[in-house]
């Protein structure tokens, strides 16, 4: 059997289960997407392998049923929903939100957009900028950004950069690395 989907659970140290998930490769590691802390002892995260995703969904279903979930009061798991809730992506092809979905997310969107700055908050900006010079290549490209099309429309790409950039950017890399091995910089 290929080990590829797996449901996993988080133990706390008296071993019980404080968690029930679902994954592949090495999303039981990560607390990336959780809404809980994975425990710090790897020891205390179990994989239960599964021949395919709609098996491991099925026993992430029923670790959740069978443990409980905390919030409803019906057991120990800290899981809030009852597993199962990204079904495999066969599935999900096709899928299409009704009129009402479509209209509660275009609202939902549209209250997200940032109020106007404060005085305070423009202030801070400036300070922050204050002192910066940019090429004139660099002042075109935000001239046009301001322009309001999208960065793909311009003929804009980030991912071309002067080899005088590139070896900063070099230099930075490798004094953060010194540092984290507790080296000093040169």
């Amino acid at each position: 059997m290929e080990k590829k989907y797996y449901t996993y659970l988080w133990l706390r140290e008296d071993g019980t289960p404080y968690y029930a998930g679902k994954g592949t490769g090495s999303r039981a590691y990560f607390t990336t997407d959780h809404t809980v802390k994975r425990p710090k002892d790897k020891s205390h995260i179990v994989l239960y392998y599964w021949p395919d995703e709609e098996t491991a969904f099925a026993y992430e279903i029923y670790f959740i049923d069978f443990w409980g979930r905390k919030d409803l009061g019906t057991g120990c798991l800290r899981n809030l929903t009852n597993g199962g809730d990204q079904p495999p992506r066969v599935k999900r092809i096709g899928f299409k939100h009704s009129a009402e979905s479509r209209k509660k997310i275009k609202e939902a969107r549209a209250r997200q957009i940032m109020a106007p700055m404060t005085e305070a908050t423009k202030k801070k900006i400036s300070r922050a900028n204050s002192g910066k010079r940019r090429d004139a290549k660099g002042l075109e490209n935000i001239s046009k950004g301001h322009l309001g099309l999208p960065a793909w429309n311009k003929g804009i790409s980030g991912t071309h950069l002067p080899d005088s950039t590139k070896e900063k950017m070099k230099v930075a890399q490798q004094a953060r690395r010194r540092r984290e091995d507790g080296r000093q910089p040169n």
